[in-house]
């Protein structure tokens, strides 16, 4: 019987290795196709033709997602609309889960975005063709809460009133950086809330099992002036709060300067897009959509 050098045979395993770790990957592609549409009226109205149309094809890609993980998806966002204030929000709970769940990975053919008129309004329809993949969850054991109006654990809250301060209790098991966006509904932006923007590294580091009381300079004197408050032009606004959370270094996406009153910013399709491109080359990182918030105008 004839044997194989041992360098041979390390190689042959290593081949066999990379063989079968990309058939599991390639396993996991998967094609899509979705259609959404906007009826531009409310929010709506505010964005330009450009954003419409990137807003469009992003609703028909979560579209195309949700047909290929639509099971899975719906029983999550059942069990989570029991813990929610109303029944709008379970839209925004779907995106979320399946932005969690799977990415879209790629056009396999242009998008194809058309404007008709139905009853007497502008309406964007847009098609998409792509693949999709399910995304491996990150397991780091985050505990962290949103406080309304102060530092207090009973001050744990996801409703604000409009000028109200808020603030988030931080801790992870393990030292790690740390950047934390709102995105306004509104606006169609993303505030980079953390790091601040006096920290030019485009991250904050945190220490494992250290208790952080983000945004309050009585904790963080590098937290001021960073006073944030909740503010709104309308009677009620939803906005999402994202936390991403890694123990590899990494840093915030491109933003704006802000000013005096506003924190960085960037608009919600370039922060989706830096978001997508982030989780495919960072492994490790975690990303936490899972809270949001309301702020009602008296």
């Amino acid at each position: 019987m004839k044997y194989l050098h041992p360098k041979y045979a390390f190689l042959l395993c290593l081949l066999f290795s990379f063989i079968g770790s990309a058939n599991v990957y390639a396993q996991k592609e998967k094609k899509a196709h979705g259609i959404a549409k906007i009826v531009v009226e409310g929010e709506y109205e505010y964005m330009n033709t450009k954003e419409l149309t990137e807003k469009c094809i992003n609703l028909a890609r979560t579209e195309a997602i949700k047909e290929v993980f639509g099971e899975l998806i719906q029983s999550k966002t059942n069990l989570m609309d029991a813990s929610i204030d109303g029944e709008e929000m379970s839209n925004f709970y779907t995106e979320t889960l399946l932005s969690s769940t799977a990415e879209w990975l790629e056009d396999t053919k242009k998008p194809e975005v058309r404007i008709e008129i139905e009853d007497g309004k502008q309406v964007y329809i847009a098609e998409v063709w792509g693949k999709v993949r399910e995304i491996e969850p990150v397991t780091i054991d985050l505990d962290w809460k949103i406080l309304a109006g102060g530092t207090e654990d009973f001050c744990e809250s996801n409703k604000f009133k409009h000028k109200e301060r808020i603030y988030i209790k931080f801790k992870a098991p393990c030292d790690g950086y740390l950047v934390i966006y709102i995105l306004d509904s509104h606006l169609q932006q993303a505030n980079c809330l953390l790091p601040y923007k006096n920290n030019a590294s485009g991250y904050m580091e945190i220490k494992g099992d250290k208790e952080y009381i983000l945004f309050d300079p009585d904790f963080d004197r590098t937290a001021f002036p960073y006073n944030y408050v909740m503010t709104t032009s309308c009677p009620k606004e939803i906005d999402q709060v994202v936390l991403l959370f890694s123990p590899n270094k990494f840093t915030k996406s491109n933003t704006n300067g802000g000013d005096r009153l506003r924190p960085q910013f960037t608009s919600t399709v370039d922060f989706e897009k830096w978001l997508t491109n982030l989780r495919r080359k960072h492994k490790e990182l975690l990303v936490d959509r899972t809270k949001w918030i309301t702020i009602y105008k008296e």
